[in-house]
């Protein structure tokens, strides 16, 4: 009865995953019960449980499958649980580059606070914050996926392309002087990516050069 009961809660479609599902944007996957999740080349596939070595992590696997197929465009999300699973997976999204929340208390909730305590508890959430507050991160995540690439369709709010390289080369200078290593050499589109997110959880809108790298 969940497809029912979750399309009651939202106008996009709901479905249950068959083995072999390919992921569809603005639609709802609802996982069988008792199943393993996996996701390659953006198609879901599930497993049952072997009941004999019963896997009781199904959420890290599916983060950990997630972010080895799509890499920094994967956000996870940990919500109200009575273990720690989701912790491990959080690791692997923050190590390509995602992004990162769990529920903290309000009125409504977690009722179950262990999964999203330990996930916070690891120092790689990049939002703590009620479940209420979720919809609009995550929304600013993707709008702000390509925000860096300088490609603008509205001119007043676009980042031009000499704003990135300037902005790009100030922070290989930061991080040179500071950790002392070079990032130069990293691919453009992959170090932008994550200056992005940075950006995103700082609630910046432009890569602003600070004052005192400008002549560095």
């Amino acid at each position: 009865m969940l497809p029912e009961i979750v399309a009651r809660f939202t106008s996009l479609p709901v479905h249950p995953i068959a083995d072999g599902t390919p992921v569809e944007v603005d639609s709802v996957y609802l996982l069988p019960s008792d199943a393993v999740l996996g996701i390659k080349d953006r198609t879901l596939y599930f497993h049952p449980q072997v009941h004999a070595t019963r896997e009781r992590r199904p959420i890290d696997v599916f983060f950990g499958a997630l972010s080895a197929d799509i890499g920094e465009l994967a956000a996870g999300v940990v919500l109200s649980g009575a273990d720690s699973d989701g912790t491990l997976g959080i690791k692997a999204i923050k190590e390509r580059g995602g992004l990162t929340l769990a529920q903290v208390p309000d009125s409504f909730g977690p009722h179950h606070a262990d999964m999203p305590d330990s996930a916070i508890a690891t120092g790689l959430v990049d939002f703590a914050i009620p479940v209420e507050q979720m919809a609009a991160r995550l929304a600013d995540f993707a709008r702000g996926v390509y925000a860096l690439d300088g490609i603008a369709e509205d001119h007043e709010k676009s980042i031009s392309q000499a704003q990135v390289d300037e902005a790009r080369e100030a922070i290989y200078t930061i991080l040179r002087n500071q950790v002392g290593h070079d990032f130069s050499g990293y691919e453009t589109k992959t170090f932008l990516r994550r200056i992005q997110r940075r950006m995103q959880i700082l609630q910046m809108k432009a890569p602003e050069v600070p004052q005192r790298c400008s002549t560095a």
